[in-house]
This record gives C-alpha cells, structure tokens and sequence, in this order.
C-alpha cells in the first residue's frame, strides 16, 4: 500500500463529497436583491446511471410551500461538474442561474418561479441536469464509465419528508450504503432511502462497479499470469500498468526469491478506492487483488504487485511490509525505468514521528496521514540501508528463511524448524544472523521498538555479546540447539543461564589447548558442546580429569633412577610409552593415558624393585669373597710364624724337620729351605 499522489487526499474528496449536496440555500446569499423570504422545500430524487454515456441524469420533483410571506425563488446546490440545469413549473420552463461558488468546488442554481408564491400556497417544481464524469487525474472525485461509477448523492430540500433513488442498472455496490435499502424494481437493483428527516445533513458516495465491462488484460509473469482489468477508455492506465509489468514483474519476482503466492491469480483492478481512503493503492492477500487508482507509476505498480509476498503472512507489522515493497520496487524502477525514487532522511516531529511498532494496520485506531507519510519513508528509509549493506541477495536469503519457518540462529546440521511468530524480534535476528547486517540493531532501537521493547532489546545485546564471545573462544564451534532455541525466543535469562556454563567450559577447554597446543580440541569436545542439553559439569569434569592425567604424566619425567635401577629399566619403552600418553591426551583418550601411565609407573617400580634385589645378592658375595681373603691371610701369617719358629729351632740344633707351631692341627708345616736360613 502506498501513499497517493497530492492529487487526491482525503481531505478533499470528503468536501468533494459534501458540496455535492444539494441544499437550499437562503434566498439572501445568492440573490440580495428579493424580499421573498426562503420557502420549504421538499423532493424526490432519482439519480440514473449512464455508464457508457459517462453521466448520471438527476430528475427531481420538488415541492416549494411559502410561509409566512410570499416566495418566488429558491436556490440548491448542484456539483461544479453540472454544466446546465433546466427546470419546468407546470410544464412551462423556469429561468435558471448557474454560479460557482466555494473556490469551484459547488454551484448554486438560483431557480426563480413563473409567478409569486403566496404564503401558505405550494408548487410543484421539475428539475433535470446530468453529472459529467471528472477526466482523469482531475481535481474531481466523480467518475463515471461502463466499469465504474463514483459520485455524491445528497437530498434536496431543507424540510423532512422527501426521498432519494439511486438507479445503476448493471452496476452492484462497492461500499457500505448503510442508508439505501436495496429495492427490486424489474429485475434490477435500486437504492432508496424515504422519509428523510435532515435532508441538508444527508450526503452518501456512492460508487459501484461493473465487473463485467472492465477490459480484461492477461500478462505473463515468471511462467504465471498477472490480470490486468482496467477502465474502457483508459489506455493510458492500462498501457503503464501493463508496460510495467512486461519490464519488471519477473526480475522483482527473481529479486524476492520467494515462492509465487498460492491461491487465486494476482489481479490488479482500476478504481479509486484507495484514492478515497487516502492511498494509491492496496493489495488484498485473500483474493490477491491489487487495487489501484487512475494516478499511477512504476513504483506504485511494483510496490502493490510485491505486496503478493510483502504482507501480514510474512511478518505482522505493517511497517516492514511497507519497507520491503518500497525497497524492492524502488531498486528495480532505478535499474530499469528513467527514475531515481530514494527515501528521504528520516525527520520526526512535533506531533509525529511514533515508534514504527506503533504504526498501526489500516482499519485500526485513527489514522493520522501525517504518520502515516511519516511510516511509509521511515520505514522504506530503514530497509534501503539495511539492503545497501548486505545486497538483495542477502535481505532474499532472509526472506527464504523466514517462508521456511527455519530458526535464525543455526547449527552447523540439519536446519531446526521454529514456531516463532514472524514479527519485529524474528525478522532483526534474521536480518543479522541470516543476512549478516551490523547496523540493523541500532536502526531497530531507534526507529521500531518502544520503550518497554528496547529495555527487552538491552538484555538481547548483553546476551548476543556473550555469546559472540564464548563462539569465539571455542573457535567458532556449533552452540547447543537449547542455547540458541532460548535466544530464538528472546528468553535471555535462560540463555544466559547457559552461557555461564559455556563460559565454563570455554575456559576449561582454553586450559586443555595451553597444555596440549597441537590438540584438535573442535574434534574431541564441539560435538559434545553441540548436543549439549542440560549443564556442562560432565564436560569441565572431564577436561579436568585430562588435564589431571597429563599432570601425572609429567610427574614421570621426575623420576630419577639409580644407576643399579637404571640397568633394569629401558628407556626406549619409556619414552615410546610417554608419547603414546601424550599423543592418547591430545585426542582426548583418559582411558589409553590412564594405561599407559600406570605402565611408566609400573616400569619404574620393577626397576626400582630389581635394583633392591640385586644389591642385596652383590653384598653377600662380596661378604664370603673377602671373608675368604681374610682366612686366607690369616692362616698365611701363621704359616709364616711357624717357618720362622722351626727355623729357629733347626738352627738352634732341633733335629726334627718339621714342627707344629702351639698345639694346632691345623697349623700349616712349612719346609725350611736356604732362603728361609738365610733371612732369618
């Protein structure tokens, strides 16, 4: 839905509407020459529809009683389209005044009677005059054509009691004609309303439409149709509409990547609905019909005919609908048609300027146009940004994602559904998660949430820093599908809650990477990271229990053996076995450390063990080897003595040749031989 042009607002057609009327006036405003005073008037309209002449003929029988004095004129107004005005009294014609009056909005008829009316006297009076249809684009809000008729209907007279007749046979309404009853007359539909009280107050526009005399225009799109219906007459509407479409509709297809609408085929009718609504034009997503008013160009073609995918289907607010049709169709008119449409700079003031989750769908509460001009560029202002920063191929992949019903913040794996409402909160997280846009946020809290929304838009950035910060410190790794689903729907207090834990580990793991530099830590903990579902002690206790074992492994380098121990131990299997502890550690493998440890420790006990054993059997042999050598010695030096004694005795004259030194048997004899004799 777009905004129309300055050629129509609302404003004006409603006054458009009320000068239509056809009141009596007082004598005096028109005429100041009469004395007459202002009669009663009292009639009965018919108003008849003439589509292919392109008029209505109004007839009227009106009844004028004087009152107190006598009357010989009377004055209606008529609309500023009513070229002339022919009135008859007794079947004789009455002279009839045209002015313009209220700057050319209205004329007064100045009626004036075939002879003086005496007071408390009456007349029957006959008026005929046609309704011209305004031309197109013009300042008048009255069309009539074989398609589609839009006009003023108010009462004549300024007593109750009289009645107006709508006649448009073919035609069937297009608005809430509260005050006409509907009335069968010869197979045809006609309004009436009797008996009215306040005719001066009564004024209905009234429009109805001919479906079938609308000319009917099929345009291919994207292997799909486009219905074009347009007003006979209007080649001018139909040819941009058409040329439009032939030029651009499949590349806004393409650039909107999304699926064609399902249902029934997109039609873009002419009226001026929405023009008397105060819009240029708007799409229906039930029947998908585009309406749009005769003041049309590539960018109201383009912005309606993208409201197909552009609407509360997509996502509920209002303004990111609107900011989606203007910024898709604004880029494809400045690559293809000889226009530059941007938005301005977006400008609150005074008394508008309300938050964009504020502005409300058409239908709800009072609309203001200055909000809602205020709307359609801020909110067209926030999505060209947005799309200058990321490209339309990124603000498409946030569109394809969001059709899918897929969660924004995603895993490495199989895509999670989501059943969060599409709105605001789902389409910003999309914007940065999906599209990757940094200034989407800032754009958000300044133009769309309110008050309360932004306090919730402070704990979504506290959370999001957080998160950003424990991703990186794992390396980029996969967060758990609970973490992420809790930052889907913005419960941030259970999402921190998680990321305590994940700071935990992250900082867990940043020890283990310190330790184990060449470990490929993504390969033994993201996964377990990924599917985490309840708390992360299991994975900080077995981190812990790692890096435990890798302490103890590095306590086996302080062993120091002895050099007994050492001839039982064999370092080539220690040193095998510590790097197969090391390389077990490094992939995460507790239990082959834990065995190869205790085969270190078991090795350097057997060595220890080995060397116990074996200084105990070196210390006895070497006890009986020297105590051997002390005997030995000891019976030497006694064998000593008794040579020495025998030979004392041989040169003391002992005959005997041999002696026993004391009483021992086991004394050893020693020969006395001439070098024994000649040392002693």
């Amino acid at each position: 839905m777009r905004p129309p042009s300055p050629v129509f607002s609302f404003a004006r057609i409603a006054a458009a509407v009320a000068v239509v009327a056809m009141t009596v006036l007082p004598v005096g405003q028109v005429a100041a020459t009469t004395l007459t005073s202002t009669p009663d008037v009292v009639s009965d309209v018919l108003y008849e529809v003439d589509g292919e002449a392109g008029v209505v003929r109004v007839s009227a029988v009106i009844e004028v009683r004087a009152l107190e004095s006598p009357s010989h004129l009377f004055v209606i107004t008529v609309p500023a389209e009513v070229e002339s005005l022919a009135a008859t009294q007794g079947g004789l014609p009455l002279q009839v005044r045209l002015v313009t009056q209220g700057g050319g909005t209205y004329k007064s008829a100045e009626i004036s009677l075939d002879t003086p009316l005496q007071a408390g006297t009456s007349t029957t009076v006959l008026a005929n005059y046609e309704i011209a249809s305004g031309k197109r684009n013009s300042r008048s809000p009255i069309r009539i054509n074989p398609a589609f008729v839009r006009f003023g209907v108010r009462a004549h007279g300024n007593a109750p009691g009289g009645s107006v007749t709508v006649r448009a046979d073919g035609f069937t309404v297009v608005s809430d004609m509260v005050d006409f009853l509907p009335v069968e007359d010869g197979g045809e539909t006609i309004y009436r309303v009797d008996d009215i009280r306040r005719p001066q107050a009564f004024g209905v526009a009234f429009s109805a439409e001919n479906v079938a005399a609308l000319l009917v225009t099929s345009v291919p799109v994207a292997g799909r149709e486009v219905v074009v219906r347009s007003w006979p007459g209007d080649d001018e509407w139909l040819s941009l509409v058409v040329g439009t479409i032939e030029k651009a509709g499949e590349a806004l297809f393409d650039s909107i990547g999304l699926p064609w609408p399902e249902g029934a085929p997109i039609t873009i009718t002419e009226t001026v609905a929405p023009n008397e609504a105060g819009f240029g034009g708007w799409f229906n997503q039930i029947t998908h019909e585009i309406q749009v008013g005769e003041n049309v160009d590539e960018q109201l073609i383009l912005h309606e005919l993208s409201h197909a995918w552009f609407n509360e289907t997509l996502f509920a607010e209002r303004w990111i609908g609107e900011g989606l049709a203007d910024e898709f169709a604004a880029r494809l008119v400045r690559e293809r048609f000889d226009s530059r449409p941007f938005p301005m700079v977006i400008i609150r003031g005074t008394e508008v300027g309300k938050q964009l989750n504020e502005w409300e769908h058409i239908g709800v509460g009072d609309p203001d146009p200055r909000e809602d001009r205020f709307g359609y560029n801020a909110s067209w202002s926030i999505l060209f940004t947005i799309t200058d920063e990321i490209g339309t191929d990124g603000l498409s992949r946030v569109l394809d994602v969001t059709s899918r019903g897929e969660i924004a913040y995603r895993g490495s794996g199989e895509v999670e559904q989501t059943a969060v409402p599409d709105d605001w909160r789902r389409f910003l997280d999309l914007l940065t998660e999906v599209g990757g846009s940094r200034q989407a946020t800032g754009l958000f809290y300044e133009y769309v949430a309110t008050g309360d929304e932004r306090a919730v838009m402070d704990s979504r950035a506290s959370s999001r820093r957080t998160y950003a910060a424990v991703v990186d410190s794992l390396g980029g790794w996969e967060m758990p599908y609970p973490l992420r689903a809790a930052m889907e729907v913005w419960d941030f207090t259970a999402a921190d809650a998680m990321l305590v834990d994940l700071e935990q580990i992250a900082a867990a793991v940043g020890r283990f990477s310190v330790r184990f530099p060449q470990a490929d830590t993504a390969s033994i903990f993201a996964v377990r990271v990924a599917n985490l579902v309840d708390n992360g002690a299991p994975i900080i206790d077995d981190v812990s229990a790692l890096l435990d074992r890798a302490d103890a492994l590095d306590a086996t380098s302080l062993v120091r053996l002895g050099p007994v121990a050492s001839l039982f131990h064999s370092g080539a299997g220690y040193e095998q076995d510590r790097g197969d502890a090391e390389a077990a550690l490094e992939l995460g493998d507790a239990n082959r450390a834990d065995i190869l440890i205790a085969r270190i420790n078991d090795d350097f006990d057997r060595a220890e063990e080995a060397s116990r054993r074996t200084l105990w059997g070196s210390g006895g042999f070497v006890f009986l080897a020297l105590g051997g050598a002390f005997a030995r010695s000891r019976l030497r030096r006694r064998g000593e003595r008794a040579a020495k004694a025998h030979n004392a005795r041989v040169a003391a004259g002992d005959p005997s040749p041999w002696a026993y030194e004391g009483d021992d048997p086991m004394a050893v004899p020693f020969s006395v031989d001439s070098t024994d004799s000649e040392s002693s």
